[in-house]
């Protein structure tokens, strides 16, 4: 038999020992404890659009690198000129010297991925209207999470899956960081990716921007010039449908006119006729 007085000291050994664990492991880890919270996904996105106030229109030239899956070595080269202007007007042509792009790739004058649809997210955007353009592409804005990128962690906004849309934000600074479309897209999934951020004026763009589609096909868009905050001529967004993909009424630069107002219009020529 175990003596009363030993059976004690080895029970408070162990309440010592333990104790002594938890209080090394809060010591060691308060960050897993102090970042366990999660912000609403409204406050993300809010953090997110400070990134990018002031920024109401840009003019870039880019140079864009397309890759068709099988075809790595012989990559096309094109540069191309983006202006965008809030909230979600954009325009790109081709720079005509650009005599290496193939037919292909010029049958879409803003490329398969029509990149510089997301490219608005970098102008200045109301908490409303850009939870609108996420929930447009299928994003369940009212759900947020922790993921990791690589290392880091960072903000999911969404759910994670093929067929799901989602966005992901870096959690030091707030910054898109990917943006994937499921399969709401008629060209099928695709994940946007947004890297090499630099300032522009008081706001923040990604220069290099990565659109890989799931069955192989890759473009990759690196910013030379950018201007911000410049007048552009407002023709220069005049409509202009992709094949297969026809812009909204935004889009193309044309303010649609409310069912309301047109009864009014309508009662007025009656009125008046």
């Amino acid at each position: 038999m175990i003596p009363t007085t030993i059976i004690r000291i080895l029970n408070k050994r162990s309440i010592w020992c333990i104790s002594l664990v938890i209080f090394v492991f809060f010591l060691c880890n308060p960050y897993k404890l102090a970042f366990s919270y999660i912000m609403p996904p409204t406050q993300i996105l809010e953090l997110m659009l400070k990134n990018f106030l002031s920024l109401d229109t840009m003019e870039i030239n880019q140079w864009v690198r397309v890759s068709e899956p099988g075809n790595e070595d012989e990559e096309e080269l094109i540069e191309e000129e983006v202006w965008l202007k809030r909230p979600w007007f954009f325009s790109c042509e081709k720079v005509e010297s650009s005599e290496t792009a193939s037919k292909a790739s010029l049958m879409t004058r803003c490329g398969w991925c029509n990149v510089p649809k997301y490219q608005c997210i970098f102008l200045e955007h109301r908490l409303p209207e850009f939870v609108g353009f996420l929930a447009r592409l299928g994003v369940e804005t009212s759900m947020a999470s922790l993921t990791h990128i690589g290392p880091k962690i960072a903000y999911l906004i969404g759910q994670k899956g093929k067929p799901n849309s989602y966005l992901i934000v870096s959690r030091d600074k707030f910054l898109p960081l990917v943006l994937h479309i499921g399969l709401i897209s008629s060209k099928g999934p695709f994940t946007v990716r947004f890297e090499d951020y630099r300032r522009v004026a008081k706001g923040w763009y990604p220069s290099r921007i990565i659109c890989e589609f799931d069955h192989g096909r890759k473009e990759e868009y690196v910013a030379q010039t950018i201007r911000a905050n410049i007048t552009i001529d407002p023709l220069v967004f005049r409509p202009s449908p992709e094949p297969g993909e026809p812009r909204g009424p935004q889009e193309s630069g044309q303010i649609p006119v409310d069912d309301g107002l047109k009864g009014v219009i309508k009662t007025l020529k009656e009125k008046y006729q």
